[in-house]
């Protein structure tokens, strides 16, 4: 399957998309654990620091570009690898990567007159290889009821799934606030059924604002968002086309995993949501993908 590099609102199957004209024969991905053990002079036994982060993957891409299109292809790969903004890394049709292109490195030989090597390299601010095929979770009519969000709970579609073995982020929350409701000022969404009739998780995310968003606009909360020059975590926009930035977000919980996410193998986990006290009606939307450390 044709290997393939996209921009960050691309699908496999797009047309400008940058397709491989072979897939690369070596694809060298790099991922480490941020565990660390606590080396102290005078003693055998050694404390360590334990926790789930992972540096951001590595990947290495060694090809061959054949014909008289070579030149052309290196050119276009080193293209989008140098432009401006997060990629997807298409490792097959049913696997991606967001990926920052870092470097190129074309080798020239006197000898090899019909085709070039190339050496490729990219890091992962999202250090886990995606599923192409989107999750959601859907509930409508939510109210300022703290609410335990799973394919149980009334007026909702869907469920907080992750068929891979590593963390599955929540990558997009949509609150769409429909008419009749009062103006949007707060709400708390966390990774673990209600504790206590309050969200909870080891990951929770908080957003709020003191206009809020009224009936008939739409909150985007993103994972990371590039926005000035920068990919930041979770970006906050009152509009679809993501122009205007609105809200303060905090994370908290007892892990601080950088935001909420379905753990691995899960089929229906349970997450809660609590919207401020004045909101009535906020139809919600979660996308998230099935994610793995590694393989693919």
């Amino acid at each position: 399957m044709t290997m393939k590099i996209g921009d960050l609102d691309s699908t496999y199957a797009t047309g400008t998309n940058y397709s491989f004209q072979y897939d690369p024969k070596i694809v060298n991905m790099t991922i480490g654990s941020k565990k660390q053990l606590i080396s102290l002079p005078l003693v055998s036994v050694s404390s360590y620091l334990d926790n789930e982060a992972v540096t951001p993957l590595m990947i290495n891409l060694v090809g061959t570009v054949y014909g008289s299109t070579k030149v052309t292809l290196l050119n276009q790969l080193s293209s989008f690898m140098m432009s401006k903004g997060m990629k997807k890394l298409y490792l097959d049709s049913t696997h991606f990567v967001y990926v920052l292109g870092k470097g190129m490195k074309p080798t020239k030989d006197g000898k090899k007159y019909n085709f070039r090597d190339y050496v490729a390299s990219f890091e992962c601010p999202i250090p886990f290889i995606y599923g192409t095929t989107a999750n959601t979770y859907i509930i409508t009519d939510l109210d300022d009821t703290a609410t335990t969000l799973n394919d149980a709970t009334a007026n909702s579609t869907g469920a907080f799934a992750n068929t891979g073995y590593g963390p599955a982020h929540i990558t997009h929350i949509q609150l769409a606030v429909q008419a009749g409701s009062a103006n949007m000022k707060e709400f708390s969404f966390g990774d673990k059924a209600l504790s206590g009739g309050a969200v909870a998780g080891d990951n929770i995310l908080t957003w709020s604002d003191s206009t809020g968003i009224a009936a008939g606009e739409t909150l985007h909360v993103y994972l990371i968002y590039e926005y000035g020059s920068k990919g930041n975590l979770w970006y906050c926009f009152k509009d679809s086309t993501d122009e205007t930035v609105i809200g303060d977000r905090d994370l908290s919980g007892n892990n601080r995993g950088s935001g909420p996410r379905v753990d691995g193998l899960q089929t229906d986990q349970d997450f809660s949501i609590k919207i401020d006290d004045a909101s009535t009606n906020v139809d919600v939307t979660f996308t998230n993908y099935n994610s793995n450390y590694g393989g693919f």
